[in-house]
């Protein structure tokens, strides 16, 4: 493949890129650099030359143009082993480039539905985008990287390789770069499509434009990563990431490799988490794809601590989500529980080096922006500001497609139908149920106290089977708690159970035949009954 021998590096994320060019430097690599990437270097005392003396030009518009040059990409796009091309090189002085290290400006960290349109627009990475898909178009002789985590491996290949880096991993570089192009695109996309929604609205139109489904569709998969295996040890299993921008980024450590079960219930966890709560830091612990235990807090240990205090038994073994950045106190509280899989925005140093002497752990970052991001669209879905995300399950006739389950209730739509007032204090636990009720398997029933969830009972084929369950569950807690059923009462039946374990009030869907016992039921036993809009079915 050929030595390199001048490289091009132009980061917004300058982790490791002082060490990775002091590497490029002591290896007789000229450096080139522009911006922040060459100060950074300089600072750090790499040799580099600034881009100028490349390209011959100036960066220009307050830098919107500066690594958009002709000599830059008839360096890189070249043909080494064409001779006209490399004569049309020579005699205009233009020098080959060999590897390019990129990144770009955070456009889906920084740029939320709410941004004004020419703040985002100035996030949008051109002269980025454009170095790392002509690299990567030219990869058997231009070696691009885009990710800081490639940087240690790379200068050990180029330790065992003698710097002649092999056509297997260049072409794996390469494709991780335009994987990396394409999700940057989709994100501006998406947050495009949220500006038309939200400029369509404002000029009054009577209904925002939404998601269609379409009459066909197109969707590529690209394989991620291989799992251990799937939900069962002789099921082989892969984790692939969709082109059209579903996919939240993250990143494993520690531990053994996720299995396709550790994937389900890190992603409920995430699902879970990413929701709007009226207080700060959410938890929620998940065990085959159900939540077993969930708490809102406005302390972020307290929150932890109670979602594994919902149902502590289950909670053994299972997947802990939290909307919150890890830190040592955080990490100390998770330590005291056996656990698969963490799912968080952030791991501090310190934190990562508590939770290490767990040695079968494994920690998913997703990042901030990425949790806020989703929040965000959560919003914005419930505002009639964005698209609604689909969802899609594969049956052998077909794959089945709808609208994901994002609704929240607005009050005129909580309608209070016994005789038994709803009293204040149980509002901010109607409101938590009511969220967290639609992740559990149908049928399903939770009891709720104190932004708690205390019983949980799901993927029952009987409702009075599910009450049962989680009344169980709840135990002696269940006194003077909080009842939410995914779907109405076919029967009186599960009233009564709730009132026997203690229950105060109950809350479910309307549209039963029987409604009319169910009311009287519980107007008989003096239970608060309260009636919503929206039924929150799980298959």
């Amino acid at each position: 493949m050929g030595r390199i021998e001048t490289a091009v590096l132009s980061v917004f994320d300058k982790t490791w890129i002082s060490t990775l060019g002091r590497f490029l430097a002591k290896e007789g690599v000229a450096l080139y650099s522009s911006g922040g990437t060459l100060g950074e270097l300089r600072s750090k005392r790499v040799p580099a030359n600034a881009l100028e003396k490349l390209t011959g030009g100036k960066e220009i518009l307050d830098g919107r143009v500066k690594t958009l040059h002709y000599n830059l990409y008839a360096g890189l796009l070249a043909d080494r082993e064409n001779k006209k091309h490399m004569r049309t090189l020579e005699s205009q002085g233009i020098r080959p480039i060999d590897l390019v290290v990129v990144n770009f400006y955070p456009f889906r960290e920084e740029v939320k539905a709410s941004t004004e349109m020419a703040e985002a627009q100035e996030l949008i990475d051109i002269g980025g985008v454009t170095l790392a898909r002509a690299a990567a178009k030219n990869f058997p002789q231009v070696l691009v990287l885009v990710d800081p985590d490639d940087y240690k491996p790379l200068i050990q290949q180029w330790k065992e390789q003698n710097g002649d880096i092999p056509y297997e991993i260049r072409l794996k570089y390469a494709k991780k770069a335009f994987a990396y192009c394409r999700a940057y695109d989709e994100a501006i996309e998406n947050y495009f499509s949220y500006s038309a929604i939200k400029r369509a609205k404002k000029a009054g139109k009577a209904e925002p434009e939404v998601l269609e489904l379409e009459g066909h569709m197109e969707l590529t998969f690209s394989r991620a990563r291989n799992l251990r295996y799937g939900e069962n040890p002789h099921q082989r299993g892969a984790l692939y990431t969709v082109s059209q921008g579903l996919s939240v980024p993250f990143k494993v450590t520690g531990g053994k490799g996720m299995s396709y079960n550790n994937f389900q219930d890190a992603a409920g966890a995430f699902r879970l988490c990413r929701m709007p709560y009226e207080k700060p830091f959410v938890a929620c612990v998940v065990k085959h794809i159900n939540p077993c235990g969930a708490a809102i807090d406005d302390d972020s240990v307290r929150a932890i601590q109670r979602a594994k205090e919902g149902d502590p038994i289950s909670a053994y073994g299972g997947v802990l989500g939290v909307s919150f950045e890890v830190d040592v106190p955080e990490a100390n509280e998770i330590a005291k529980t056996y656990l698969e899989v963490i799912v968080a925005p952030k791991f501090s140093p310190e934190a990562l080096r508590v939770l290490s002497a767990k040695k079968k752990l494994r920690l998913v970052e997703i990042g901030k922006g990425a949790l806020e991001q989703e929040r965000e669209r959560v919003i914005a879905v419930n505002e009639g500001m964005a698209e609604i995300p689909l969802h899609f399950t594969r049956t052998p006739f077909g794959f089945l497609v709808q609208e994901e389950d994002l609704k929240l209730p607005k009050p005129h739509e909580i309608e209070v139908v016994s005789d038994v007032p709803l009293r204040p204090q149980y509002k901010p636990d109607l409101m938590f149920g009511l969220s967290v009720i639609r992740f559990l398997k149908s049928n399903s029933v939770a009891l709720f106290k104190d932004l708690m969830m205390i019983g949980a009972g799901a993927g029952q084929p009987s409702r009075v089977d599910a009450t049962r369950i989680a009344t169980e569950k709840a135990g002696r807690r269940a006194a003077g708690s909080l009842l939410v059923s995914d779907a109405f009462f076919p029967f009186a039946d599960s009233v009564e159970v709730a009132h026997k374990a203690g229950v105060s009030v109950l809350v479910a869907p309307s549209g039963s035949i029987r409604d009319h016992e169910v009311i009287d039921r519980a107007n008989a036993l003096k239970l608060c009954m309260v009636f919503v809009a929206d039924r929150h079915f799980l298959h």
